[in-house]
């Protein structure tokens, strides 16, 4: 199966070393050749890759697709072209705010496409660790700086944090089994909290001037820290560095991923969609 990429960031630096690893050629529009030339860590992944010079006659070469691309762009390609028989590999958020998320889905079932959505935390090992342990009560503390991404900027400025960010943590509370209807969230355009009916998991997120990332788990009374980073997948990656996140999608790519199927896919959508729901009725933006 061949594979094209969309996306001239996340794109280049996240999935060509991933898919690289396991397939002869990644194709790739022209116009991303000279962000991929000038990057060291991609050196040993030219030789796999084949520009086109159009988005259909990529389209005509591929039958796997990444869509690394800000959400109004990937809605485009979504609903501009005839994706029938492809499988897809999308980014979050599906959609910008609530509407258009569900628009898309819709569109995603109605033309029957195959599709996934890249909840990398879901294949981490601190939430193989918080679903191995029923019962135990964890918090999550997460400090991440200001975007230098305008589109990050301006969706977190309209919509608020839990636009981008908070998007990651929903598919973990699907993946414990804990209802949409428990969830209590709260966002504004610098911090969100999430938690849950029992408290298993709660979830505190911080725009600031840092990275840093850590899951604390309740054992004897007092709270201890299971995991710190600068980052949900490790440290940040200096230039010239692959980024850690390609082992990540390495599982999610993998046609043996036991954790986002064709079919949770549309599971955890429809449970994003309740949770974004709940936070729009809670009177935030």
């Amino acid at each position: 199966m061949a594979t094209g990429i969309l996306g001239s960031g996340f794109g280049i630096y996240g999935y060509l070393p991933s898919l690289a690893r396991t397939e002869d050629v990644v194709f790739i529009l022209e116009r991303t050749r000279s962000k991929i030339e000038c990057r060291a860590e991609l050196i040993d992944f030219r030789n796999q890759i084949q520009y086109v010079d159009s988005l259909t006659g990529l389209l005509g070469q591929v039958d796997k697709l990444v869509i690394a691309l800000p959400p109004k762009i990937q809605g485009k390609i979504l609903t501009e072209n005839n994706l029938v028989g492809k499988k897809l590999f999308l980014e979050k958020p599906l959609g910008e705010n609530i509407e258009e998320h569900l628009n898309l889905l819709n569109l995603l079932g109605q033309r029957k496409l195959s599709f996934k959505v890249a909840y990398l935390f879901l294949y981490t090992e601190w939430v193989d660790r918080i679903a191995g342990s029923a019962g135990k009560k964890y918090k999550i503390n997460w400090i991440v700086p200001r975007s230098d991404s305008a589109w990050k900027l301006n969706l977190i400025s309209e919509f608020g944090v839990e636009s981008y960010y908070g998007m990651h943590f929903y598919p973990i509370y699907k993946y414990l089994g804990i209802p949409s209807t428990d969830l209590r969230i709260c966002d504004t355009v610098e911090t969100m909290r999430i938690t849950d009916r029992e408290s298993r998991i709660e979830v505190n997120i911080q725009v600031g001037h840092s990275h840093k990332f850590e899951v604390c788990a309740l054992e004897d009374g007092e709270w201890s820290k299971i995991y710190s980073a600068k980052s949900p997948f490790g440290e940040i990656p200096k230039s010239g560095f692959t980024d850690p996140r390609v082992e990540f999608l390495s599982r999610y790519l993998s046609n043996t991923d036991k954790i986002i199927s064709e079919a949770t896919s549309y599971e955890i959508e429809e449970y994003v969609l309740q949770c974004r729901a709940i936070k729009r009725n809670s009177g935030t933006n």
